[in-house]
């Protein structure tokens, strides 16, 4: 399988590698990982504080105070899907599950008579992930969370979700101002 991996926000694509070497180095040497650098320099995220160099560069997906970014992310990640995919599956952590399955949202509501049979990913595997937003809303600079209730069935792909105990993640997704990796 191919894989299109997105990291989290304040951190960048070799951080994520390192992140993830021992669960790719199980799944075997059958896969293949395209990791995907955010556009936007960003500050360190502080958990990664004495585990970083400070000369390393960091970077996100979206700036939560810059909503024109909202809009950006979804065109150039369907760009970037479009030019160097295709990818069997996403693997993606906090901000960059947040876009992941914001975006596969978004491309499901572009074709929703074929969604079921012709999905973006295989499926997808998301790592401390921030809720997903409606995307419609999203593009518009607002975010609204998907849930269960009014958007039930919005991903039609099997999907992963990973949380380690005590991730402060996992109560903090539907308050991506509260969780800055």
């Amino acid at each position: 399988m191919r894989f299109l991996c997105l990291h989290g926000s304040g951190t960048n694509s070799q951080i994520f590698e390192t992140q993830t070497a021992a669960l790719r180095y199980e799944l075997g040497d059958r896969h293949t990982y395209e990791f995907v650098e955010g556009a936007l320099l960003s500050i360190g995220a502080p958990e990664l504080d004495g585990m970083i160099s400070s000369k390393d560069e960091f970077f996100s997906y979206i700036d939560l105070d810059n909503k024109e970014t909202f809009i950006s992310i979804l065109t150039d990640l369907d760009n970037y899907v479009s030019e160097e995919g295709p990818f069997d599956a996403v693997l993606a952590f906090s901000q960059g599950a947040m876009v992941a399955a914001t975006y596969i949202v978004w491309k499901a509501r572009q074709t929703p008579k074929q969604q079921p049979i012709a999905s973006l990913f295989k499926c997808a595997i998301f790592f401390s992930a921030w809720n997903a937003y409606d995307p419609d809303l999203f593009s518009q600079g607002i975010l609204r969370p998907l849930t269960s209730l009014t958007d039930n069935g919005a991903i039609h792909i099997p999907t992963a979700h990973i949380w380690g105990l005590g991730d402060p993640s996992s109560t903090m997704a539907s308050n991506p101002r509260n969780s800055r990796s």
